[in-house]
């Protein structure tokens, strides 16, 4: 079956969502919707799946994974879409590796875009990858491996902070989901070591990170005997 993933709007919101033929999108405002579901990418082999979008100031930026090498070895993709949905450029291949490379995390900077993921090009179990886009979507410098253990590291979540990046994802480097953060300058190379920010006798999963002046916060899920919880915390700069 052919997948799809569609883009659209609601009053400066924009929502992204998949078909079975695509990448798809609609904008809405207030909260209402605007105009009709418009088709962004179109993966022929049936998988566009998990996409993630960022406002650039006068475009959208786009990412997302797709099948349309192979169902076992997803790549990365990305493109660039007008206020009104008109995809700018043709759908363009960031990852090119006979593995996984699945769930971005995209962020824009004010000149150009990092995108984060997780892959398993190192032999089974996934490892975290990020690299730098130029505002025209081309590549620019190299691949940044942050993990690379023989356990899982899962689901990044990448935000700017007005002069570096913040990566955090879950980690089971220690036998347990852990919760990790590393911080990333604008040229793409790391800046000091990982720190581990959980340490909960339950699973760490699923991290979402945001900026706030001067610190970042983080929300995850934790779980453990008899519970599942969401955890949020409000400010840390584990370099400090």
């Amino acid at each position: 079956m052919k997948s799809s993933c569609k883009l659209g709007l609601v009053a400066g919101l924009v929502a992204l969502f998949c078909f079975p033929v695509g990448l798809w999108a609609q904008t809405c405002a207030n909260p209402q919707k605007l105009g009709a579901n418009f088709q962004i990418s179109t993966s022929p082999s049936g998988g566009a799946l998990v996409p993630v979008l960022q406002w650039a100031g006068s475009e959208y930026g786009l990412a997302w994974y797709d099948r349309r090498h192979g169902a076992t070895t997803p790549e990365i993709y990305f493109t660039r879409a007008t206020l009104t949905g008109t995809p700018l450029t043709p759908d363009q291949r960031i990852t090119f590796d006979p593995a996984n490379s699945v769930m971005p995390s995209l962020a824009w900077t004010g000149t150009e875009y990092g995108l984060a993921w997780h892959d398993t090009r190192d032999g089974g179990d996934y490892d975290i990858f990020f690299r730098r886009l130029k505002a025209d979507g081309s590549l620019v410098g190299g691949e940044l491996q942050l993990t690379a253990n023989t356990s899982a590291s899962t689901n990044p979540s990448l935000v700017w902070s007005g002069t570096e990046y913040g990566l955090g994802w879950r980690d089971n480097a220690t036998g347990n989901s852990e919760i990790y953060f590393a911080r990333i300058s604008a040229a793409g190379v790391q800046q000091g070591t990982n720190v581990q920010i959980t340490n909960a006798t339950g699973e760490s999963l699923n991290p979402s990170l945001a900026w706030r002046t001067p610190s970042m916060g983080w929300l995850g899920k934790i779980t453990g005997p008899g519970r599942s919880t969401r955890s949020f915390s409000p400010g840390f700069p584990p370099w400090e």
